[in-house]
């Protein structure tokens, strides 16, 4: 089983369409749809099938959602165990912050950070848009509110 096809068919079990699961991953619908069908036909056993409110998950689908989020669990559960291993701060650091907050206020802080720590590959991502912490969207979500949130 091909794990992009696997990806594919997270977002789709997690958005509900193919139109939702390609905007989260930056696809084009076909491509979300083609997938999911071809990885149907690998397994013998469709994984989605057309109802009167659109495409839900077969059993096989619920089946292999179940068993996909499961090894997700498991390697976010070994990344954070196993997260920092070395004395250098290094690897990728995903942030989204908000535009008027990126523009205004965080791109020198952002710059600083990078000379402090040139072995982290800082991504910053502008969007108004909400993120998932818990599924990986980011690793940490700047936004402005008059009252303190913390975790995803």
């Amino acid at each position: 089983m091909n794990w992009d096809d696997v990806r594919i068919f997270l977002a789709f079990a997690r958005e509900g369409s193919f139109g939702a699961a390609a905007r989260r991953l930056g696809v084009q619908h076909s491509t979300v749809s083609r997938r999911i069908h071809a990885m149907g036909n690998d397994l013998a056993a469709p994984l989605v099938e057309r109802g009167a409110s659109g495409f839900t998950l077969t059993r096989t689908g619920e089946n292999l959602r179940a068993s996909v989020l499961r090894m997700e669990t498991e390697l976010l559960a070994f990344e954070a165990t196993n997260a920092g291993q070395t004395d250098v701060a290094s690897g990728d650091l995903n942030v989204s912050a908000i535009a008027n907050m990126a523009s205004s206020l965080l791109m020198s802080i952002f710059a600083r950070f990078s000379e402090a720590y040139p072995e982290i590959n800082l991504r910053v991502e502008v969007t108004n848009n909400s993120v998932r912490l818990s599924e990986r969207d980011a690793d940490v979500a700047l936004r402005q509110t008059n009252t303190l949130q913390f975790g995803g």
